[in-house]
């Protein structure tokens, strides 16, 4: 009885490995953000959740950043 639980949890403990691993991968993957930069004042950041744009202005003081967040934490007007 004893050697069926030690296999046991021994099965069990590499679900869970493998499960987590293949989890960190899956989120990695989700978080990565892409960066396109068609022009100085304008970038592109794409993923991590949500697309955001920011816009500089030509002397690099001010900037507007749009960022529309992942689907459930924006709000409708």
């Amino acid at each position: 009885m004893k050697k069926i639980l030690i296999i046991a949890g021994a099965i069990v403990l590499v679900v869970v490995v493998v499960a987590v691993f293949l989890g960190w991968q899956g989120f990695r993957n989700f978080m990565a953000v892409e960066t396109v930069q068609p022009d100085p004042q304008l970038k592109i950041c794409l993923g991590g959740g949500g697309n955001s744009i920011v816009l500089t202005s030509e002397d690099g003081l001010h900037a507007l950043v749009v960022d529309t967040k992942m689907a459930g934490a924006r709000k409708n007007p």
